[in-house]
């Protein structure tokens, strides 16, 4: 919950992670992550350290990454990081702007 609370992700991109009745009984039961959650977070992490890195502020990173992206199909994203094709797509993209592509 701590990762809502400081701003790293809002609760929409936790949710997607994991289900908030899930996370709670995790947190109750003093229970790990699964792998596929674990998988969900790093990609989410991953993604967010890269677009830090690019955009030089962590708003600006937040912004980008909610905004839907014609280039997705209409979808933000953040959308696209629930599969690792989707994240594939976005880093790629987020290195082309680093590059200095224009898109």
């Amino acid at each position: 919950m701590k990762l809502t609370e400081d701003g790293t992700v809002s609760q929409i991109e936790r949710d997607q992670i994991i289900p908030p009745r899930t996370l709670k009984s995790r947190i109750n039961r003093d229970q790990l992550l699964t792998v596929e959650e674990s998988d969900r977070f790093f990609r989410v992490a991953h993604i967010h350290a890269i677009a830090d890195a690019v955009f030089g502020e962590s708003d600006k990173a937040k912004l980008w990454l909610s905004k839907p992206k014609v280039r997705f199909g209409g979808l933000a994203p953040m959308q696209m990081l629930i599969s690792q094709q989707g994240t594939n797509q976005v880093e790629e993209l987020l290195l082309q702007l680093a590059e200095g592509f224009m898109l």
